[in-house]
């Protein structure tokens, strides 16, 4: 049997979607697979479940919008941070999603490594 071979972003991005329209509970990696158009067992070969896909998710989250903070140069004030922030929201709408779960119903099991997940985010706060 050939082994697929994928781009690991493919499973971030889809992670990022699909977990933005049925939320952590719902989805599962079978789901994952399917929505991503990838098999399972390829999925397996990159993350051991959908805790660990979540998680990266979650990270990959906030560096991008940490890395959207420092280019709109959102420290020099308050307005200016806050405007960028809802902007940020605004136009990435799975991000958000992703950041306000993890921010305000993280999956108990998961809380202390989303705290760590989210330190630079809170650095900025």
């Amino acid at each position: 049997m050939r082994k697929q071979i994928i781009d690991e972003r493919i499973l971030i991005e889809t992670g990022i979607e699909i977990l933005k329209t049925q939320g952590i509970e719902a989805v599962n990696m079978r789901s994952i697979a399917r929505f991503s158009n990838v098999s399972l067992g390829s999925i397996y070969n990159y993350y051991k479940d959908k805790d660990e896909l979540y998680m990266i998710c979650v990270k990959k989250s906030c560096e991008r919008m940490i890395d959207f903070m420092d280019q709109e140069n959102a420290e020099s004030s308050m307005d200016q941070y806050m405007n960028a922030r809802m902007r940020f929201f605004k136009e990435n709408t799975s991000e958000a999603h992703i950041f306000f779960e993890a921010l305000l119903d993280p999956p108990q099991h998961l809380k202390v490594q989303i705290r760590e997940a989210m330190k630079d985010f809170e650095a900025l706060n």
